[in-house]
């Protein structure tokens, strides 16, 4: 917030004014910029700003032009002042540009209502703090930031927003990118950054898809109704701690000039619109599909044959999933060819599905792994919680098969950690269960081909 951003360029500042030609020698303090004539004074004079400069409001009912040209550092906050923010809401439109700002502490527009039409700092590089074009700033549909690459923190969120110019970004550590009308994200999400969090949260009505260039992030979260493509123009290795799609979102898709993309945790919404999901990642922890108020639209899932060397232990989370088919690890391709579209991850420490279309046939591989010896190739895995309650859909599925595990010591056998319902749906029209599925007569051959 204005006014209590901090001042740490100062010694910067004054290192470069010691530079200066004595036409720069000038070195001013905060100062309030009411009209034209306070910009003036200020720009014909003070080269550097040790403080902050405020803006507005502004008297009389004409369009204000503000011109800064002049200022090339500002060691504190540019932007409105919150103690007036009921004068802004009523002041005149106006617009505000510097072509010689090259670095500033803060700039703050858009945190209450402002009448800011047009944001014009073309050379400005780097902000110390935080740049925030923020959601109360109706008006704002121009803003230049061309050069602006180095902020710790980056908010642009005004709704209105047309026209963005801005090359890329080189050094931020939180991104948060709110609906806006421009027609592109890419100068903004197509950059090798290591990120504490982003936020892309739409709607963005003028964008397709989503370039993630991202070399790493703690948080991502994407809430869009476009495709999301992990890995940029120039992007080659990709790890993201945890990976978050919901509202609409179409599409995920790796680019393919990466050669690691890694993520820890995934959760997609019931609110995406994808209805056949690859997970096309080198690595991945924990998957979840958790459900709000709206129904899964997903039918399959293609878990890729890397999915085997998954480390860590792989976690299955399915809430209320009824149209997702997870009744076999096969599914046909467009041509009507029969393909495996479920690779098990070697590593398994955590399944929970529930209210999901399923069938034996989809965990034979996972049973016959269960059962090899523990000093195996591929040695049972250790699970601290298996659930699964199958849908009213599901038509082929018995438990028995993991309850002759928990007897031998490969599911665990605690109340809390297990629990297995049978399918209840009549098959042929008939009310009886489907018997169980057998997976003692699978002969090695068999166990040997999955595993390869």
């Amino acid at each position: 917030m204005f006014g209590f951003s901090r001042a740490s360029v100062i010694a910067e500042l004054l290192a470069v004014s010691i530079c200066f030609s004595n036409a720069f020698a000038a070195v001013c303090n905060s100062t309030w910029i009411r009209s034209q004539a306070d910009a003036d004074a200020l720009r014909r004079n003070c080269p550097i700003v040790i403080g902050h400069v405020g803006i507005g409001p502004f008297d009389g009912d004409s369009t204000v032009h503000i011109n800064l040209d002049g200022i090339e550092l500002i060691a504190g906050t540019l932007g409105e002042y919150p103690a007036s923010r009921h004068e802004y809401s009523t002041q005149p439109y106006y617009t505000l540009s510097s072509s010689s700002l090259r670095g500033v502490d803060a700039v703050e527009f858009g945190a209450y209502d402002t009448r800011i039409m047009n944001l014009t700092l073309p050379n400005l590089k780097r902000v110390n703090d935080y740049f925030e074009a923020g959601d109360y700033a109706y008006n704002l549909k121009y803003l230049d930031i061309t050069s602006l690459d180095t902020a710790s923190t980056i908010t642009l969120s005004a709704p209105n927003l047309t026209t963005l110019h801005h090359t890329r970004l080189r050094n931020v550590t939180k991104l948060h990118i709110h609906p806006m009308q421009i027609n592109s994200l890419d100068s903004l999400t197509d950059n090798q950054l290591n990120l504490r969090e982003a936020t892309l949260e739409g709607p963005f009505p003028n964008v397709d898809n989503i370039p993630i260039g991202f070399t790493s992030a703690k948080y991502l979260i994407i809430k869009d109704n476009s495709s999301v493509t992990l890995g940029g123009s120039s992007t080659t290795a990709m790890a993201v701690e945890e990976l978050r799609l919901s509202d609409g979102v179409t599409d995920l898709k790796r680019s393919a000039q990466v050669n690691t993309l890694e993520v820890d945790t995934l959760v997609i919404s019931s609110s995406v619109d994808i209805t056949r999901l690859e997970l096309p990642f080198d690595n991945l922890r924990s998957f979840m599909i958790e459900r709000r108020a709206e129904t899964h639209p997903m039918k399959s899932i293609i878990l890729p044959p890397q999915a085997l060397d998954w480390t860590g232990g792989f976690e299955l989370h399915i809430s209320s999933a009824p149209e997702l088919n997870l009744t076999s690890i096969y599914d046909h391709d467009e041509k009507g060819n029969r393909i495996q579209t479920w690779y098990w991850p070697r590593n398994v420490s955590y399944i929970d599905m529930v209210d999901v279309t399923t069938g034996n046939a989809f965990f034979e591989p996972f049973v016959v792994q269960q059962k090899a010896p523990l000093d195996s190739q591929f040695p049972p895995s250790a699970l601290k919680t298996f659930r699964v309650i199958p849908s009213a859909n599901s038509t082929h599925f018995n438990c028995t098969p993991f309850t002759e595990l928990v007897d031998s010591g490969r599911l665990p056998s605690a109340r809390s950690a297990m629990f297995c319902r049978n399918s209840t749906q009549p098959t042929s029209g008939t009310t009886r269960t489907h018997a169980p599925i057998s997976l003692s007569a699978v002969s090695a051959f068999v166990i040997f081909a999955w595993m390869l």
